[in-house]
């Protein structure tokens, strides 16, 4: 159902429900562990609520769509594209749950705890992803379908670049407020999870330089490579957790599953990009790095006024001070010359928030333009 909606370009529709999920898991988490015994049974409930609400979402705005019977040929069609995928997905939910599980066999339920807070807590590093690689495929798709590809080349680039520079300000955000936002609503007990949760941050940055392009291999109908690509990363990723965490490799406990990742990203990622380059010449955006180098002075700048606060109870003072590293990140990046005049006029326009709500506004409704057109065609 959420394929439907993000192949007809409703993204607010498609995403929406993903939203409320990963929000009510760590909201019910936070919540539930407080009034409910901390234990398995528990964390089984949430989930199922959870998912239940995103279920009922999709439901909800699924039914305008007409969906019709499918025949032999879309079947073989579908089957054909999408069998490798589910290979990659398997390999996906072990290397994703093997550190939960290694962490409650070799340290305590309490890490399992502590890893997972940090872990969730930066859940949007895979929301944001998810969802744009969702739409993107759609889009590149089409292009494909119309021999448009410098279209698609002009997204990549696109895409690369700004997904740069919006996880780089959330790097030095997380390193700069993480300590503090933690505390304040979960408490001093998840002390260990601040190292998780920016350790995760710091990873997705490599990642976050690959999701055009891989997205373009999908569309491109390579799901055979996107899966193999997938699956020797999944693989070599266990590998590392294990040799991380275990007693016997390195012992970093839940910081190992962290590190882990990390460096699964900063060695592997590299060869795939280069192999992707060598074969079909996606290039890299080495702008990354005067990203990260803005980041990088924000953080050892920002403690010259930061640290004139209590920020624990000052908290209020955090949006303030944010806007302030946002302003003075963005002032980096025009000095550097990697924004210019017609980026901001870009960025102005995706954060008009008339715009936002009038969309917001059509989308959620449970008919549109979009939904009407599926009606006459079929699904």
């Amino acid at each position: 159902m959420s394929n439907i909606l993000m192949a007809d370009e409703e993204i607010i529709k498609g995403s929406f429900p993903w939203i409320i999920i990963s929000s009510s898991k760590i909201i019910l988490l936070v919540v539930g562990l407080f009034i409910f015994p901390s234990n398995e049974l528990t964390l089984a409930c949430i989930y199922l609520f959870s998912t239940s609400l995103h279920f009922l979402f999709l439901l909800i705005f699924i039914v305008p769509y007409k969906i019709t019977k499918p025949n032999k040929y879309l079947i073989s069609k579908y089957f054909k594209y999408t069998y490798p995928l589910s290979f990659s997905a398997i390999a996906v939910l072990i290397s994703g749950n093997i550190g939960i599980i290694l962490i409650k066999i070799w340290l305590s339920s309490e890490a399992v705890a502590f890893y997972y807070a940090g872990d969730h807590l930066s859940v949007f590093r895979t929301i944001i992803p998810n969802v744009i690689s969702l739409v993107m495929v759609s889009i590149f798709s089409k292009n494909l379908k119309e021999k448009n590809l410098e279209k698609n080349e002009k997204y990549i680039k696109n895409l690369t670049k700004y997904f740069g520079i919006l996880w780089s300000a959330i790097i030095f955000l997380s390193f700069l407020y993480s300590d503090e936002l933690i505390i304040i609503f979960l408490g001093e007990i998840y002390g260990p999870s601040i190292f998780v949760f920016n350790i995760l941050i710091l990873a997705q940055i490599i990642v976050i330089n690959d999701i055009a392009v891989l997205t373009d291999l999908n569309a491109r109908g390579l799901t055979k490579l996107f899966s193999t690509i997938k699956i020797i990363g999944e693989i070599y990723n266990i590998f590392l957790t294990i040799y991380f965490i275990a007693p016997f490799g390195l012992n970093l406990g839940i910081n190992g599953v962290a590190l882990s990742i990390l460096f699964k990203n900063l060695t592997y990622n590299p060869i795939i990009r280069l192999y992707l380059w060598k074969k079909y010449k996606y290039q890299f955006n080495f702008e990354v790095f005067l990203y990260l180098i803005a980041a990088l002075i924000i953080i050892i700048i920002s403690p010259l006024y930061t640290s004139q606060f209590d920020l624990i109870k000052l908290f209020y003072v955090i949006p303030l001070l944010i806007l302030i590293d946002i302003a003075l990140y963005i002032g980096i990046l025009y000095l550097f010359r990697v924004l210019k005049k017609e980026d901001f006029k870009i960025i102005l326009s995706i954060l008009n928030i008339k715009n936002i709500i009038r969309v917001f506004r059509e989308e959620l409704s449970l008919k549109n333009n979009n939904s009407e057109r599926s009606n006459d065609s079929g699904i």
